[in-house]
């Protein structure tokens, strides 16, 4: 198993590497559980996983405003690439819940996922994410919503290229937009649970993960909390020195 891990991982994303080891370690154990392996002879014991890939990269308020332009130009030669990386930003939804999405599946102002990730899900769709599927034709329950030039799924990963290049934005991966949503949601204090639920997650450690991208919030408490202590401060000096003035200090 750790060999495999390794040859794996040269070959592939370490990443979905991790998740298939998951899922056979899983298996493994319920296979004991079930008595179909002797106990204690699940091959991934003591095999450790791939080093999760730190993820810091994320768009603030300017970045996400740099993106408005280009998808904006690229609307009449993509329109449906440019609705679903839109829906995308707006419901930090993962790519293949967005490309694979089928009109069965859009409900009003909800999206009930047939099987997501982690299973069927429900999605909670703003206004301006209902506009963009309101603009598209409906077509049958089974059809794809966003479709290309022969009704397959789109391309989005060479659009978002193309996208983040006349953007700006260097470096990053179309599923950072999921990492940017689920940044700005903690900068609104949403409760853990809350962001669980937008995001889909299975469990409560994975949308923590996505919460300590953006620190810039902290330069803010941390000046709140030192002026409070400098005014202290300061009181506590004009105090004692009001006092020196009237008392004599001794020798």
């Amino acid at each position: 198993m750790a060999k495999w891990m390794v040859e794996a991982a040269r070959r592939g994303s370490p990443g979905a590497v991790n998740r298939a080891f998951d899922r056979l370690r899983a298996v493994m154990s319920k296979a004991e559980e079930w008595g179909f392996r002797p106990e204690g002879s699940n091959p991934c014991h003591q095999v450790k996983a791939n080093p999760r890939r730190k993820m810091d990269r994320f768009l603030n308020a300017q970045e996400f405003g740099r993106l408005g332009c280009p998808i904006d130009q690229s609307r009449k030669e993509s329109p449906a690439h440019a609705a679903a990386l839109m829906l995308l930003l707006l419901t930090g939804c993962r790519k293949n819940e967005i490309v694979g999405l089928k009109w069965r599946e859009v409900r009003g102002s909800r999206i009930y996922l047939d099987d997501s990730k982690t299973g069927a899900r429900t999605v909670f769709v703003c206004t301006q994410g209902r506009d963009i599927l309101a603009n598209i034709k409906r077509g049958k329950a089974s059809e794809l919503v966003f479709k290309g030039q022969y009704g397959s799924r789109i391309d989005i990963d060479n659009y978002w290229q193309t996208i983040r290049r006349k953007a700006n934005l260097g470096v990053i991966r179309l599923h950072d937009i999921r990492h940017s949503y689920a940044s700005q949601a903690a900068r609104l204090s949403l409760p853990l649970p809350t962001i669980q639920r937008l995001l889909g997650h299975a469990q409560l450690e994975s949308t923590a993960r996505y919460t300590h991208f953006d620190d810039s919030h902290l330069a803010d408490a941390v000046q709140n909390v030192s002026d409070l202590i400098a005014a202290a401060c300061a009181i506590a000096t004009s105090a004692k020195n009001k006092w020196s003035d009237a008392v004599p200090v001794a020798d």
